[in-house]
């Protein structure tokens, strides 16, 4: 099965399309970070545990170049992720979330839910998916 979704994430970046990973998608690529890195129209969106295996997979990437530190800010670190990762999208979800592409850095401090419940993320990443899905045909129609 992860063989047929890394396939077909490497297809939609073949073609250019935009890509929304969770859960799942998530321990796919933090076992190759190949399949997205350099793709900017990629959004990745871990929580915390998932966020933690992403960067201990960048780190294993240009062991020459510096590593992202344990001792950074958390919005720092993502920063550093998406950077590394060639500027694709990083959704850090947690009690604040951090948003970063590498060159930007937002932190949404809206006050939500007292607790995350199942399903959130899978909301979460589907509105993105539909909002990405809108700026294209925004774009296509001008």
């Amino acid at each position: 099965m992860m063989r047929l979704v890394k396939k077909l994430i490497k297809e939609a970046v073949a073609l250019k399309k935009n890509v929304v990973i969770d859960a799942d998608g998530l321990f796919l690529i933090q076992h190759d970070l190949e399949v997205i890195r350099g793709y900017d129209n990629v959004i990745l969106t871990p929580n915390v545990m998932e966020f933690k295996r992403l960067l201990n997979a960048a780190n294993k990437l240009d062991p020459i170049k510096e590593d992202i530190s344990e001792h950074l800010t958390l919005p720092e670190q993502t920063k550093r992720l998406a950077s590394k990762l060639g500027h694709l999208t990083v959704v850090c979800k947690g009690q604040v979330d951090i948003i970063s592409n590498g060159h930007k850095v937002i932190e949404c401090t809206t006050i939500g839910s007292p607790r995350r419940v199942s399903g959130q993320g899978d909301i979460l990443s589907g509105s993105i998916g539909l909002f990405l899905f809108w700026t294209k045909m925004a774009e296509k129609t001008g």
